[in-house]
């Protein structure tokens, strides 16, 4: 018997909630399995809901205290309801997709850990995670707009300081930030590399 390995992650559906807008999608469906000890067979499967454009902006504040620079950091997860809305969507897509059996991937699900019986706003928050691709915190654009850093990747108001990674991103992608952060960080090289 030839036993054929698959990737713990894999990509379910690209989903459309009613908050996504024009766009083609907002959520993203991905389950992954990881050992669980608890478990009979010792690993568990997650269906996690990845919400992919988020419209809850966080905040980064210094302040100087006693002489010492001091930073806060404000996730601002779910602070916009249309997210929450659109978590909501996603999960209960998710969980007729698997309960209904119309997909290969429910025949290897067992019983399900986490009920998502009265899936309220409070729920949601105490179980959301982030989803590994923070960017836009030092975007692109003109400080009136809020804008930290020009095209060439140079801040406003601080000479010789340059940012080139996902942070400037004025839009969050719609997929992973390995090669748009490389892009970014490959063409503000050359910038610099032209003017010096």
């Amino acid at each position: 018997m030839t036993r054929q390995w698959l990737p713990d992650e894999q990509a379910i559906a690209k989903v459309k909630s009613p908050e996504a807008g024009d766009a083609p999608f907002d959520l993203h469906i991905y389950p992954w399995t990881e050992r669980d000890p608890a478990s009979p067979h010792g690993w568990r499967c997650v269906v996690p809901i990845g919400l992919v454009k988020p419209r809850s902006r966080g905040t980064l504040t210094l302040r100087l205290e006693g002489g010492e620079l001091k930073t806060e950091v404000n996730h601002g997860y779910l602070a916009d309801p249309r997210d929450v809305n659109a978590m909501r969507y996603g999960m209960e897509w998710a969980e007729e997709i698997i309960d209904t059996g119309i997909s290969e991937f429910s025949r290897y699900l067992g019983p399900r850990i986490n009920p998502m019986e009265g899936l309220t706003t409070d729920w949601i928050a105490a179980n959301h995670r982030h989803y590994w691709h923070p960017v836009g915190t030092c975007t692109m654009g003109m400080p009136a707009t809020g804008g930290v850093v020009d095209h060439r990747g140079a801040v406003h108001g601080i000479d010789n300081l340059y940012i080139a990674d996902a942070s400037v991103f004025p839009d969050i992608p719609r997929g992973t930030t390995a090669l748009p952060t490389t892009v970014v960080g490959e063409r503000i090289a050359s910038f610099l590399m032209e003017d010096n």
